[in-house]
């Protein structure tokens, strides 16, 4: 007999939503509109055709003409059925590298993933 068991654990964030009345994204949200950057419109688009399912994200169109969206940065893959898709923000003209890793060609033992570090230019960091 086999046994599988999942544990659900609130966080110390769920707490504070509940005293507050406010989710994490609505602060982040007023905080943007406060340093001035406003959100023009969030749009649902289709990253990829996905093995099972469609994957999608959101394009965040802000009123100061800049566009992010979701792209690719890594993709991890062990044993052939298993794999992971990392996504990260840029800018809509932004083309980042993409890392491809896993266990798949590693020796036997032999770990072969590759961290990838994204430095963000700093004109769109706010101090």
């Amino acid at each position: 007999m086999s046994w599988s068991q999942d544990y659900s654990v609130p966080s110390v964030e769920t707490l504070f939503e509940q005293l507050t009345g406010k989710t994490a994204r609505q602060l982040l949200h007023e905080e943007l509109e406060r340093q001035g950057k406003f959100v023009k419109t969030f749009e649902e688009i289709v990253l990829d055709d996905g093995l099972y399912d469609t994957i999608k994200g959101t394009k965040v169109i802000l009123t100061d003409g800049r566009v992010f969206v979701p792209k690719l940065i890594e993709r991890f893959c062990e044993n052939g059925n298993y794999g992971v898709d990392v996504y990260q923000y840029f800018l809509e003209e932004e083309n980042p590298q993409i890392s491809y890793t896993g266990m798949d060609h590693a020796e036997e033992d032999a770990d072969e993933t590759v961290i990838s570090e994204v430095e963000i230019p700093e004109e769109y960091v706010d101090e």
